[in-house]
C-alpha cells in the first residue's frame, strides 16, 4: 500500500543538488517497511544517489521487486518487522487487550462504516487488508526482525528517513527502530497511523504514535487524514475503492515527522550537530514533503556551514515560489512581504 501525502514532484533544490552529485558519497539512505507494490516515486527523485531496504512479508512480491529493481542500492527481503515475543512492549500489549475487550470494541467503528457495509456485501473483509489477514494461499516469509537489529546485523551507519506502512503494526515497528535513531542519525519517518482506537498505550493510533516520536525528538510536519462514513448515511468515496469517503469520521492517515534542527534549543535534544550532507538532505526532504518554508529556515540558520559545500542563495531561490505568478529571487520574495505582508492575501476574496 502507498503512503498518500502532499509530494512535490518537481523540487527544483533537490533536482538541482542531485545533478551536482552533493549525495554521490553518501546517498540518501531510506527503510520502507511494508513495500509491497515498489518503492514510492518520490523516493527515487534522488536517483542513483538513492539507497533504500524494502521489508515485506510476501515472498512474491519481494522476489518480484528484486528482479524488476534496476537500481543496484536497493534491496528487498521478504521479512516481517517487529520485535521480539518476549519483549516487554508485547507483553504489555497482551495484558491490555485481556482487561476489557469491550473498550476496544467502543473505540473502534470501523464495523459500522459504509465501506465495511459495501466489503461485507461482496463477501469481502470490511477492514483494511494487512499481511495478518491475508489469504492463505499466499507465501508469507516466517521470519521476524527489528530494525535496529537489522542495521546492526548489515553494519549499517546512516539511514535518513524510515517509512512504516503495515496496516496495524505500525508503532511497533517504530518502537523496533528505537535504539538506532541517534545512532543512524535518522532525519524523519513517515508513517500511517489509525485515528481511532483506546486509551491503552500500545494500541498503534495517532495519541501512541505521536508520544512516542516527541519522546525521541521528532516534530509533526505533514499529515493527511481519510474519512469513513456511517453505514446508515454513506458518503461518496474519496476514491474508486470501497474505501474512505469525502466526509465522515477521520479514520487514519499518513503522519511526518522531522528532526527541527533549526530550533534554538536542538542541541539541547539531540547530542550531535547534523554533518552539511545531512542538514541538506534534510533540507530535500523537507522540500520533498512540500515544506520548502522549513527547508529555507534550516538553510538560513546553517548558511555558514552550507556555503562551504554550495551557495545558500543557490538553494533558497530554487525554493521560493511564484507569487502572483511573478518568479521573484528569495530575496525579492522576502523583502515584499517584509514591506506589505498584506500583499500576500489571497486574491478574489
Amino acid at each position: 500500500m502507498v503512503l498518500e501525502i502532499n509530494f512535490n514532484y518537481s523540487p527544483k533544490m533537490l533536482r538541482y543538488l542531485v545533478e551536482l552529485g552533493v549525495f554521490r558519497q553518501e546517498r540518501f539512505s531510506l527503510i520502507d517497511v511494508g513495500c509491497s507494490g515498489g518503492i514510492h516515486p518520490a523516493w527515487r527523485l534522488f536517483k542513483d544517489q538513492l539507497e533504500a531496504y524494502g521489508f515485506d512479508p510476501k515472498k512474491a512480491e519481494c522476489a518480484r521487486l528484486s528482479k524488476e529493481e534496476e537500481n543496484p542500492n536497493m534491496k528487498y527481503f521478504a521479512c516481517w518487522v517487529g520485535l521480539d515475543e518476549d519483549h516487554e512492549f508485547l507483553k504489555q500489549k497482551k495484558a491490555q487487550e485481556s482487561e476489557n475487550p469491550a473498550i476496544y470494541s467502543y473505540f473502534n467503528q470501523s464495523k459500522r462504516t459504509s465501506s465495511w457495509s459495501a466489503l461485507q456485501s461482496e463477501g469481502r473483509p470490511g477492514d483494511q487488508p494487512s499481511a495478518e489477514t491475508a489469504p492463505a494461499q499466499e507465501d508469507l516469509s516466517d521470519q521476524r526482525i527489528s530494525i535496529a537489529q537489522f542495521v546492526k546485523r548489515a553494519g549499517i551507519q546512516n539511514i535518513d528517513m524510515i517509512k512504516i506502512d503495515t496496516d496495524g503494526s505500525d508503532l511497533e515497528v517504530a518502537v523496533s527502530c528505537q535504539d538506532m535513531l541517534c545512532e543512524c542519525n535518522v532525519l524523519g519517518f513517515m508513517i500511517e497511523s489509525r485515528y481511532y482506537g483506546s486509551f491503552h498505550d500500545t494500541v498503534s493510533n495517532f495519541a501512541n504514535i505521536d508520544r512516542f516520536m516527541r519522546q525521541n525528538g521528532f516534530c509533526l510536519y505533514a499529515m493527511s487524514v481519510h474519512c469513513y462514513s456511517r453505514a446508515d448515511l454513506p458518503m461518496q468515496f474519496e476514491y474508486p475503492l470501497l474505501a474512505s469517503t469525502v466526509s465522515g469520521q477521520p479514520k487514519w492517515g499518513d503522519l511526518v515527522y522531522f528532526r527541527d534542527a533549526a530550533s534554538p534549543e536542538y542541541s539541547r535534544i539531540w547530542d550531535s550537530e547534523l554533518s552539511t550532507v545531512k542538514l541538506l538532505k534534510l533540507a530535500c526532504a523537507f522540500e520533498l514533503f512540500s515544506l520548502p518554508d522549513c527547508a529555507a529556515e534550516l538553510i538560513n540558520k546553517y548558511s555558514g556551514k552550507i556555503a562551504e559545500v554550495i551557495n545558500p542563495t543557490e538553494l533558497l531561490d530554487r525554493l521560493t515560489p511564484p507569487l502572483d505568478g511573478v518568479i521573484a529571487s528569495y530575496e525579492e520574495y522576502t523583502r515584499r512581504f517584509r514591506e506589505n505582508p498584506y500583499s500576500f492575501y489571497p486574491k478574489n476574496r
